[in-house]
């Protein structure tokens, strides 16, 4: 789920003034407009770090920007048997390497990059005869 817009750090500092003045969550909540979740989630992260600011977020930073991944994904929903090199050579500004390119190629919709696989047409696949599972024995013994 996609998260709203950050509150912004002036809003944020109002809020601890407020709730250091005295008043609880469903006072400072009404008083500004924000949800009650929002104001419990600022005060809980400044009783804890003692900072109303940014905290660093943990993980790896990501290498390419959302909209160059759907640019990317674009490309090679046009031709699904394009190479990891061809995209990256077009994406050069984003400095993509290729291993990055195989990984969103793999992340795209069913039928992107699978250009080394078999992609036969269901269409064109005769029928197979259907082998019955159990032998008349068995069945007669079955009813």
């Amino acid at each position: 789920m996609l998260r709203s817009k950050e509150i912004q750090k002036q809003m944020r500092k109002k809020v601890i003034e407020i709730y250091q003045s005295g008043k609880g969550y469903k006072a400072i909540y009404k008083a500004l407009g924000l949800p009650r979740t929002t104001v419990r989630a600022i005060i809980y992260k400044w009783r804890k770090h003692g900072t109303v600011e940014n905290l660093p977020r943990s993980g790896q930073p990501t290498k390419i920007t959302p909209r160059a991944q759907r640019e990317l994904i674009q490309e090679v929903t046009k031709d699904p048997t394009t190479t990891s090199k061809e995209p990256q050579a077009s994406l050069a500004s984003v400095k993509a390497c290729a291993r990055t390119v195989t990984e969103v190629q793999v992340q795209a919709p069913h039928g992107v990059g699978d250009a080394g696989r078999d992609n036969v047409a269901h269409d064109d696949l005769e029928p197979l005869d259907v082998v019955p599972l159990l032998t008349n024995t068995q069945e007669e013994g079955l009813s």
